[in-house]
């Protein structure tokens, strides 16, 4: 039986709204970079530091 994990973390989740102010092509662009950050780390889900890495490579 296969268990639900969530992709983004609480506290992922509310970095990415801080960061962006809820803007949505911001939202998007901070995303992607996330999704490709966790990847380069090996990561299955997406907690706080990789949104501030992310945000960190995009200069938002």
């Amino acid at each position: 039986m296969l268990t639900e994990v969530e992709i983004y973390t609480l506290q992922a989740l509310e970095a990415i709204y801080a960061i962006t102010k809820g803007l949505p092509r911001l939202v998007n662009n901070l995303v992607t970079s996330c999704l490709i950050c966790a990847y380069g780390r090996k990561q299955k889900q997406i907690d706080e530091d990789v949104v501030y890495q992310a945000s960190q490579e995009l200069e938002v």
